[in-house]
């Protein structure tokens, strides 16, 4: 129950805005929408991953700079591979 209730607001936010791209935008526009919603969702899982793995052993502050940073990076390094 932790985790569906976790990741179910990802698909539930990406088909309202990719509905909406599409009939405003175009297909291309739903595409690269959904593109980067993906790329992000590493940086989403990330970010609770960390939260999950530090946050009893070292508090909340320090877990949530903890998760902040990898999330930085994570997203940077997506980044990176997107624009490849």
């Amino acid at each position: 129950p932790h985790l569906s209730g976790l990741l179910t607001p990802l698909p539930l936010y990406a088909t309202i805005f990719a509905i909406f791209t599409h009939h405003f935008q175009g297909a291309a526009a739903a595409r690269q929408l959904l593109r980067g919603v993906i790329i992000g969702s590493f940086a989403f899982s990330a970010f609770f991953l960390i939260i999950a793995l530090t946050i009893q052993s070292t508090g909340i502050l320090i877990a949530f700079v903890c998760a902040l940073l990898g999330v930085l990076l994570v997203q940077g390094c997506s980044l990176q591979i997107m624009r490849r």
